[in-house]
């Protein structure tokens, strides 16, 4: 058999409709020709060149103009998104009319972050990645049956294929038989190890999102009904022997700041489940607290997620809309066991840092590249091959560290405060933002003291401001920080973040220069840990 495989990025099966005259082109070829050669050829015997096409043509997500052709579907190279680290474990359930979820609005609800009815594991893209195959998302968990609201009377069985609820899409998926009190509340308590009696349909999901940078969009085909946006051209696509033509359609792309690279299920009494549709025939007993280990593939995919963005591993419970459960259930994962083996077509390049003077496989590389690569940049080198970690850094650099971390906000119509700020300075900005922020009060009513050095104990109160001066419990560590002094608060929610480990175990050493390397490093822990 020779099989080949077109990918396009329309949401139908086939992306062009000769009943409505619309003609869709195939890198430079209408769709229909594609097809008209492959059936000549293997049905007629006509030497067209169909059996020379690529094993595999896809069109990008990146740009509909462009089409990749690749030799094989399968892949040898693979990323991993794990959450080895993560110890405890993370409990969702399906009450999602508690949180005001429907199928109308649950992708943003669920790409958001994590809710109660959904855990979100995510892992930065350094470099252009391009996905190629079926992500395989394993993790551990065990379910239970999960508080429901009172009903006006008790549900009894019914056939997994009756409508039911106001989603006319939604079939109840589970003959799970509460015991009614007189008041027609159902009781769902169990105790650890007790069956979850008939509770045999019990959806468990995932899904893959490619999320941009905090405030940023990126084009994505997005389906607006049953289909992708399209421009078309009236007459446009030639279709020979005398035929009128049809219009000629593009896909328009629309501006987003997520995208739903793939998505899949099972059922939770089928962990055995796999592609071959016989590994689904084993079905096991759901006990309250008993895991099971868990694979789902996620639907077949070439995806590529451009550098800078973040990928999400999302998992749930059930799409609304495409199922319904009168008895909520939950399901509890153990964090340390989620991951997602994600093929890539070739493993990325991650860009090295050009800096000579920054040591490898030390945390000061680690966040010298985390602040070199972040969008917008943090910090550049003092030359294209120097760092200088040893560097000590002005006021005005620390806080221009930290406008950039935030984001680089508007500060259209902020006041300047400090007459040494000159409103041309490359600082300007940034002292705007952390005086309106309460980031900053100055070394005075009218100065900020730009050029100053800025020690250790000005550094990190800056950072502590700027995380919003959270409350501490903990005391000072450190032999050398006075209880009253005016940054004791910042070092101690410091030292209790690992935003800092002094510079010995008892000293903090507040009236040292702060270096470049230890202010790139005090950022890098405070946005990753604290």
């Amino acid at each position: 058999m020779n099989v080949k495989l077109l990918l396009h990025q329309d949401a139908h099966l086939t992306p062009s409709y000769p009943g409505g005259n619309l003609e869709f082109y195939v890198d430079g070829e209408s769709y229909n020709n594609v097809l008209n050669r492959w059936f000549s050829h293997y049905l007629c015997g006509v030497e067209n060149g169909a059996e020379n096409m690529a094993a595999v043509t896809a069109q990008s997500n990146v740009d509909a103009s462009v089409w990749n052709t690749y030799d094989s579907w399968t892949t040898d190279e693979s990323i991993a998104l794990s959450n080895a680290d993560d110890t405890g474990t993370t409990t969702i359930n399906s009450d999602y009319a508690t949180q005001g979820i429907n199928r109308r609005n649950w992708r943003d609800a669920l790409t958001a972050g994590s809710t109660d009815v959904s855990a979100m594991y995510t892992m930065d893209v350094d470099a252009d990645t391009v996905i190629k195959g079926s992500v395989a998302v394993s993790f551990t968990a065990s379910a239970d049956n999960y508080d429901a609201p009172e009903t006006t009377s008790p549900r009894g069985t019914v056939d997994h294929d009756n409508y039911v609820g106001d989603e006319t899409n939604a079939l109840d998926h589970d003959n799970y038989v509460g015991a009614a009190s007189t008041d027609g509340a159902v009781t769902v308590s169990l105790p650890d190890g007790a069956d979850l009696i008939d509770r045999d349909a019990l959806m468990v999901s995932a899904m893959l999102v490619d999320i941009a940078p905090e405030g940023t969009t990126f084009p994505a085909y997005n389906t607006q009904g049953s289909y992708v946006p399209k421009t078309l051209t009236a007459g446009g696509a030639w279709m020979g022997g005398g035929l009128n033509n049809y219009d000629y359609a593009e896909l328009n792309a629309t501006d987003v700041s997520y995208k739903i690279i793939a998505r899949g299920w099972m059922d939770l009494c089928n962990p055995g489940a796999g592609y071959d549709s016989a590994s689904a025939g084993t079905k096991v007993a759901l006990k309250v607290g008993e895991n099971h280990d868990y694979t789902i593939y996620l639907q077949p995919n070439l995806y590529t997620v451009k550098e800078g963005h973040k990928l999400a591993l999302v998992i749930y419970t059930y799409e609304p809309g495409k199922a319904n459960y009168s008895q909520d259930y939950q399901i509890t994962l153990e964090n340390a066991s989620v991951s997602a083996e994600i093929p890539v077509d070739k493993i990325p390049a991650v860009p090295a840092l050009p800096f000579t003077d920054v040591p490898a496989d030390t945390e000061l590389y680690a966040a010298v590249k985390w602040a070199y690569f972040s969008a917008p940049q943090i910090t550049v080198g003092v030359t294209e091959t120097t760092f200088a970690p040893a560097s000590t850094c002005t006021r005005a650099e620390v806080v221009t560290f930290l406008y950039r971390l935030a984001g680089e906000p508007d500060v259209s119509g902020t006041a300047l405060p400090f007459t040494d700020v000159a409103e041309d300075a490359y600082y300007t900005d940034a002292v705007k933002w952390a005086a309106a922020n309460g980031v900053t009060a100055g070394t005075s009513a009218t100065t900020f003291s730009p050029n100053d050095t800025c020690t250790r104990a000005q550094a990190v109160t800056l950072l502590y401001n700027a995380a919003g001066a959270p409350a501490v419990s903990d005391t000072v560590s450190f032999a050398d920080v006075a209880a009253d002094a005016y940054y004791a608060d910042a070092v101690a929610w410091a030292a209790a973040n690992g935003v800092t480990v002094g510079t010995s175990a008892t000293t903090f050493s507040p009236d040292d220069a702060c270096t470049r390397g230890q202010i790139v490093c005090m950022l890098y822990r405070g946005d990753t840990q604290a």
